[in-house]
């Protein structure tokens, strides 16, 4: 006997309400469930004392606030907690406008005094210097700039300009001269530290070395300027390869990387740089497989297809122990990043209105013992979002421009290699007198 129509509304309202229970009390749950593991796995064990000889390198550049107001006592505080002999640290600084050099100098002096070795190198050669030195002919690393657009910042159609990766590549490459030198000398680390402009504890930086038991190619921290949305997407490529698919936890796409950092566990990714990293030193060295580890650009022949990557992703696929040990995100590692050039002019050398400010970032997503940083909410809401972006995403649209582009750059020359693709986008990045800028 059919059913009546009153009686088939009555039955799907009722399933309906059901399923509407259902969800509700599994998301409640599963909300639950996760913010609980989340304060679970924020509470480190106490850390063993530091055993491993320690490289930390840095490249301030115009961070005079940031060091004043943060910087130069965690660096402090960080070589205590490593223990002065087992520390080296190396700063290169070039061509910053506000008083970096002046801060540095500061640093310097105080790390001497603590008995700490180290090489800071303050560099006057500015980003002006560089553009006006521009070469008149094709040059590795300078790229011809075919549009008008730019003559505000002295940059015309027709100038060459240094992309801006090329450049930075070889500032780190500068840091990290004292390995080898220091390696004919026969000493040399364990680790190295490359460490950013980002608010932080000496704590951070021991949990981030001890991250998997010290067992990685590379650990990375989470950064924030602006919580809940993390910072550096340029660099970071989940398990998969592929960029965050959102800026809001829980960021992944791939199911390893995202069950990890759900779980609030090192989370195996590709690629990261995120504010600090810690790298196992052993391929930075040339005794290592014949050929030392260092940063680069991709080639100016692919750089001309409008493509670019950063350094910072590049150099954990040349790594030649990164599938071994794998790159990993430690959740439990986060830290702020302020840019004083925003607020100079508005606090004018108020250093303790600016300290506030900048520590306002790394507090955000240190909300106390006993609480998660991931709220209720943003859990809830973070775990549908992402679901629905996996849904109605495909990942190949995504880079396809890219992708074609370099097929057809391999294509022409068989010769023509990149082996970190995933980190490569539709961008060019060169050098302008106060900064950079998109060509």
């Amino acid at each position: 006997m059919p059913f009546h129509p009153h009686a088939r509304r009555i039955l799907r309202s009722r399933v309906f309400r059901v399923a509407a229970a259902i969800f509700i009390v599994w998301t409640f749950l599963e909300t639950l469930h996760i913010h609980r593991g989340l304060i679970e796995a924020d509470q480190q064990p106490e850390h063993p004392a530091n055993t491993e000889k320690i490289f930390l390198a840095a490249l301030p550049w115009n961070n005079e606030y940031v060091l004043r107001t943060h910087l130069i006592n965690q660096i402090r505080d960080l070589v205590l907690a490593l223990g002065v002999g087992n520390v080296y640290i190396s700063i290169y600084e070039n061509g910053s406008y506000d008083g970096t050099k002046d801060a540095l100098r500061d640093l310097h002096r105080e790390l001497d005094d603590m008995g700490v070795r180290c090489r800071v190198i303050l560099d006057d050669l500015s980003h002006a210097d560089i553009v006006n030195a521009r070469p008149k002919e094709p040059t590795e690393g300078w790229m011809q700039i075919n549009q008008a657009g730019y003559e505000h910042v002295g940059v015309h159609k027709g100038d060459y300009a240094l992309r801006r990766i090329f450049y930075l590549a070889g500032l780190r490459n500068k840091v990290l001269e004292p390995l080898e030198e220091m390696s004919k000398n026969g000493e040399t680390f364990d680790k190295i530290i490359f460490l950013n402009d980002v608010t932080h504890t000496a704590s951070d930086i021991l949990t981030l070395l001890n991250t998997r038991g010290g067992d990685y190619a590379a650990a990375c921290s989470l950064d924030f300027e602006l919580p809940p949305a993390f910072y550096d997407t340029f660099a970071l490529r989940d398990s998969d390869g592929d960029p965050a698919i959102m800026h809001t936890w829980p960021f992944f796409r791939s199911a390893a990387s995202r069950h990890a950092i759900v779980a609030g566990q090192p989370t195996p990714v590709q690629s990261c740089w995120n504010g600090i990293v810690a790298m196992k030193a052993t391929p930075f060295y040339s005794e290592f497989r014949g050929q030392a580890l260092r940063f680069r650009g991709v080639s100016d022949s692919l750089a001309l297809e409008h493509i670019e990557g950063s350094e910072c992703c590049l150099i954990h696929y040349d790594n030649p122990i990164s599938k071994d040990l794998g790159v990993w995100i430690n959740p439990a590692v986060r830290v702020g990043y302020c840019h004083p050039g925003l607020h100079k002019a508005k606090f004018a050398y108020d250093w303790d209105l600016f300290k506030r400010v900048c520590s306002w970032a790394y507090e955000g997503v240190h909300p106390g013992p006993g609480q998660s940083w991931v709220s209720y909410w943003r859990i809830m809401r973070g775990l549908w979002e992402n679901r629905a972006r996996r849904l109605i995403t495909v990942r190949w649209l995504r880079n396809w421009k890219v992708e074609h582009r370099v097929r057809a750059w391999l294509a022409r020359d068989e010769n023509h290699v990149e082996v970190g693709r995933s980190c490569l986008v539709d961008e060019m990045q060169v050098i302008e007198p106060h900064g950079w800028l998109h060509a």
